[in-house]
């Protein structure tokens, strides 16, 4: 019996992205551009505010406080975090060829914050509320075997999307997390 053999895609590299109010539709259009691994702070052209929230944790941190603005709000009553923001997502989407060949197609986050929804070819692969652990998502049955595949991955873009149940934790070095490190396996 022959051994298995595992083929690494990486996705690194130049994504289409989005904003949006609503969690639901994929957009029809994807008008930036940002590279991953990276912040979606690093797109082309930049989104307004982008970086403007705070997280509870963040909020409630003796050492930020003098920086921060003030809120009419206690950070014990304060659901998840306080968005600055007109959108509620970020939307990564890109096009890949077809693989052939696979028995089982993986493909693995390593790490995106404020939760995750993954599509393949317009049909919902799975979701996370994972905020800085890896998600992997069997895409087997998803994947054309001919012609193009799209990957579109909806993350957060601020801790305030997130259920109060939800562990958001806080990055102090990085504002946005995004996709790092995709990769599929087959």
């Amino acid at each position: 019996m022959a051994d298995a053999q595992r083929k690494i895609i990486n996705l690194n590299g130049l994504w289409d992205i989005e904003e949006s109010t609503s969690g639901e539709t994929i957009p029809l259009r994807f008008n930036h551009k940002v590279e991953v691994p990276g912040l979606v702070n690093m797109a082309k052209p930049s989104f307004m505010d982008v970086d403007k929230f705070y997280g509870k944790e963040y909020y409630s941190n003796y050492w930020a406080g003098s920086g921060l603005v003030k809120l009419n709000i206690k950070a014990d009553t304060m659901k998840i975090g306080y968005s600055f923001q007109k959108r509620n997502y970020f939307w990564y989407h890109k096009i890949i060829e077809s693989i052939q060949g696979h028995e089982l197609v993986i493909l693995k986050i390593n790490k995106a914050q404020f939760g995750t929804v993954v599509w393949i070819n317009g049909k919902k692969a799975g979701q996370s509320s994972d905020c800085f652990a890896s998600q992997y998502y069997d895409i087997t049955s998803l994947i054309n075997k001919t012609g193009k595949n799209r990957i579109t991955i909806r993350i957060g873009a601020h801790p305030g999307v997130l259920s109060p149940s939800i562990p958001a934790g806080n990055d102090y070095e990085n504002k946005i997390g995004l996709p790092e490190f995709m990769t599929m396996f087959h």
